[in-house]
């Protein structure tokens, strides 16, 4: 018992003073001969732990942003506020997730392959006839500047009514606008709007057009709250600027 403890402590120090240090693989050709039945199933597998990253890092990149647009609203004094709905930041979520995902998806198959890694990435690169990576990363790099950016944009994406003012901050604009509750010329609410197509579609919402010739139409598509938040919104600003509500079928301006 005494001799095997021994032993192995010897053969621990022996192999932390003079560690092995495997020898780069120079021609790869033998071996992708051999594992190439592996690799391919290993490249069909990756489809799976890819979407598994990828959702993971969505919906954690999801809640970090209603967290922290949470933390940068929750002191405001406004009556009304509209802020990103969580669909913008599932979209968020999603240029991080394409964005990072190959650091866990190198870690995930080195980790697989161990030594062979390399043989693997250069029988991938043979078999498409071109490298991937050269291509993957500019363009994860593109997908995390978008994410990025367009948190940052998102942050500062939001309208706010208090009692004789409304903050009007669009999704590109670095400053907000600020209007008085009689610069406002006039209310409408429409019930469609023309498409792309010039075609008639339902989407009943309303359309504040202030002094400086600015129109706000609401029911916007990531920036949006409940139609009773609209319906109190207009009723408040129609009771403060005191002007009449107009009635139309069609939004022309959407």
């Amino acid at each position: 018992m005494l001799t095997t403890l021994l032993s192995a402590v010897v053969f621990f120090i022996i192999q932390l003073i003079a560690p092995h240090k495997a020898k780069p693989i120079t021609n790869y050709d033998k071996l992708i001969l051999v594992n190439r039945y592996k690799y391919n199933i290993l490249e069909v597998f990756s489809l799976i732990p890819l979407f598994l990253f990828v959702s993971w890092i969505c919906y954690f990149v999801y809640l970090l942003g209603n967290d922290i647009q949470h933390f940068f609203t929750k002191d405001r004094i406004v009556d009304f506020g509209i802020y990103p709905s969580n669909d913008f930041w599932l979209v968020i979520g999603l240029c991080f997730g394409c964005g990072l995902i190959i650091p866990p998806m190198n870690l995930l198959y080195r980790i697989l392959l161990q030594d062979e890694y390399e043989a693997y990435l250069e029988y991938t690169n043979r078999k498409h006839g071109y490298d991937g990576f050269a291509i993957l990363r500019p363009l994860c790099a593109l997908c995390t500047a978008a994410g990025i950016c367009f948190s940052f944009l998102g942050l500062n994406w939001y309208v706010e009514v208090k009692e004789n003012s409304i903050i009007l901050n669009d999704f590109f604009q670095l400053q907000p606008d600020q209007y008085q509750v009689q610069d406002i010329q006039s209310i409408t609410h429409y019930n469609k709007i023309l498409n792309s197509k010039n075609e008639e579609v339902e989407r009943p919402h309303y359309a504040i057009v202030f002094s400086n010739g600015k129109t706000w139409h609401t029911h916007t598509s990531l920036n949006t709250a409940a139609d009773t938040t609209y319906e109190a919104i207009v009723k408040h600003l129609l009771e403060k600027a005191e002007v009449p509500l107009i009635k139309q079928k069609i939004d022309n301006n959407w």
